[in-house]
């Protein structure tokens, strides 16, 4: 299985046309709108606001939407995946009630960020009723930082006590709406824990040389994608290395790769917050296709 990672704000649709045979899901990264509060913490760097100080879950980015809308004419919105955040909402008066009475935000990369209180059954029920909504219109959902939420790390994090797994309770209210659903869990620990429950998990270990262990039918491996350095930097820009590197990842069973990086961007959209993309290598390029 080969998953394409799409900055939905920026990317063509005819860039991912040129590709669009070679994947069987596409996850689009930042279709929901951003909060105010995001927008003006980072105008003052010039930037966009972070693509996951999201707003609400019934508030879509118009043109993210339209490229849902062509994508899914062209390969069914069963291969579409997109994002589910269960740790966090976006800094907003509107998503206060959702967090903790003290309005705890994420690390200091994350000041627009809410951290969500699942001791609040008003918590639970809303993205209950987020991803329900949400489930019949895609072919899976990519939950974002997914470790965070395994009740054993969500207790000792926030000093508080939980009588259910918030993970599982999502998993399984969503898929009473669409049982096919495709769930992958990004994270960086807790791998078997968060198999048991349903998710493939994203694997990686392989692009940071330690020697690991993939289960192929569970776990996905980076290629390329918006959280980790560029293949080619990771390189040190060195062609060879790079070649070698992507020959190596590129066998594994299930990948993900990031459009931006397959298109030959030097520079591309980061997670955290959306600036623009310039200077296309079609030597990379040319060999990222070549191993896709």
């Amino acid at each position: 299985m080969k998953i394409l990672e799409i900055h939905s704000i920026q990317d063509s649709l005819k860039e991912v046309e040129q590709v669009v045979n070679k994947f069987d899901y596409f996850y689009l990264m930042g279709i929901y709108q951003t909060t105010e509060f995001s927008k003006k913490l980072n105008s003052k760097y010039n930037l966009q606001g972070s693509l996951f100080s999201i707003k609400s879950y019934s508030d879509f980015n118009m043109s993210s939407m339209n490229l849902y809308y062509n994508l899914s004419k062209i390969v069914g919105q069963e291969k579409i995946i997109i994002d589910f955040t269960p740790n966090h909402l976006g800094y907003d008066n509107f998503n206060f009630k959702f967090g903790f009475d003290d309005r705890r935000i994420g690390n200091y990369e994350w000041l627009d960020t809410l951290q969500l209180d699942y001791t609040k059954q008003e918590t639970l029920d809303y993205m209950i009723r987020a991803i329900k909504i949400l489930a019949p219109n895609v072919g899976g959902f990519r939950f974002d930082m997914a470790h965070l939420v395994l009740r054993k790390n969500y207790e000792q994090k926030h000093n508080v006590k939980l009588n259910y797994e918030p993970l599982e309770v999502l998993v399984k209210e969503a898929k009473k709406v669409n049982p096919n659903l495709l769930f992958i869990a990004e994270t960086y620990q807790d791998y078997e824990e968060l198999k048991n429950l349903g998710f493939i998990v994203y694997r990686v270990e392989p692009r940071r040389n330690q020697v690991v262990t993939i289960d192929c039918a569970k776990e996905l491996v980076v290629i390329d994608n918006h959280d980790e350095k560029l293949l080619y930097w990771e390189c040190n820009a060195n062609l060879k290395c790079f070649f070698d590197k992507l020959k190596e990842l590129s066998f594994y069973q299930n990948t993900l790769w990031y459009l931006p990086a397959v298109m030959g961007y030097i520079e591309r959209p980061s997670a955290n917050y959306y600036s623009c993309l310039f200077h296309i290598n079609n030597n990379l390029k040319k060999h990222y296709l070549k191993w896709i």
